[in-house]
């Protein structure tokens, strides 16, 4: 089978320490981004982190980086935010634990000066400069297509959001719906907001396959809930006979379509995703023309294709270290 080739070819050069002066995070000669994640735990975070940190090496900037640890602690990156404004930083890259949460810190630190952009979901305000994101629509719509294939429009699914409150769940969930619609004896049974955990997505598939017993397949948002999914699936001996999709390509999920218990990803570009953000940042800062909305197609892979993926632009190494302040 023919070889995936990602489009993008990162260029690396050496890394210049990181130097600070008083209260502010800007070093002499360098610019510094103040970069702001939902959590770390999951490996989606971790590879987007690597890309940023490679956009960061080629650019020759600074970069730091705060975690709330979930989508729950709104209070806890409005605190981090603050940080970043007390640091001076020259320009901020927002992934929200909640859209209209964290509004007026981040447009507290447009008005002091600091321009700040989305990565990944939205801030709910216009004064967001950009949005690098995965094309989450066509994450969600890629599943059902999937499922569409395989059932030949004909069964009963359960739909696993994730999180209320952040574009990404109601964006894929779109994108699924939209192409069920034309399938109308495909029927979509339930619709799950839950936190992004594997332990939420144990607990809450193993209630589900109590209450429909004849349930044919389950979607979910992101790969880690689908890995507790799949997990339930495994104790109730229904793999395989319960088709199981995800959006991501975590080593976990890798694992679990190389031995049957996921039948397709639609992977996210996740290093990509990372690196475009930075990038998109580095410009505006120079002063030179940038995109504003960057949507990055996913990559469907199945048990047949998976042989052939190159992870590139999808996943950090094995033995990547993120750095919380870099380099």
């Amino acid at each position: 089978m023919r070889k995936i080739i990602q489009a993008t070819v990162f260029y690396l050069t050496a890394a210049i320490c990181l130097s600070l002066a008083g209260p502010s995070a800007r070093a002499a000669d360098k610019l510094t981004v103040g970069i702001s994640f939902q959590q770390l735990s999951d490996p989606f975070f971790i590879s987007i982190i690597y890309g940023c940190q490679k956009a960061a090496k080629e650019e020759g900037i600074n970069l730091i980086i705060h975690e709330a640890g979930g989508y729950a602690n709104v209070d806890r990156q409005i605190q981090q935010i603050e940080d970043l404004i007390q640091k001076k930083v020259d320009m901020m890259i927002i992934m929200p634990t909640n859209a209209k949460g964290v509004v007026p810190v981040v447009e507290r630190a447009i008005a002091s000066g600091i321009p700040a952009m989305d990565m990944g979901s939205q801030v709910a305000s216009n004064k967001m400069i950009a949005f690098v994101q995965a094309d989450d629509h066509e994450l969600g719509a890629a599943q059902a297509r999937f499922l569409v294939s395989i059932l030949k429009g004909n069964g009963k699914v359960l739909y696993i959001a994730g999180p209320a409150g952040v574009t990404w769940t109601v964006d894929r969930l779109a994108g699924f719906k939209s192409v069920l619609e034309k399938s109308p004896d495909l029927k979509l049974l339930d619709e799950l907001w839950i936190n992004s955990s594997r332990e939420a997505g144990l607990r809450n598939t193993e209630d589900k396959l109590e209450t429909y017993k004849d349930l044919n397949a389950i979607s979910a948002g992101a790969d880690v809930m689908t890995q507790g999914s799949g997990d339930a699936l495994k104790a109730a001996n229904k793999v395989g006979k319960v088709l199981l999709t995800t959006v991501g390509f975590s080593k976990d999920t890798e694992d679990m379509i190389r031995n049957g218990v996921i039948q397709m990803t639609a992977a996210q570009q996740t290093v990509l995703m990372g690196y475009n953000a930075v990038k998109t940042a580095v410009k505006y800062l120079r002063k030179q023309p940038y995109e504003k909305n960057i949507k990055i197609a996913p990559i469907v892979v199945t048990k047949e294709n998976i042989a052939n993926l190159s992870l590139e632009t999808i996943r950090a190494p094995d033995d990547f270290k993120p750095k919380l302040m870099y380099p």
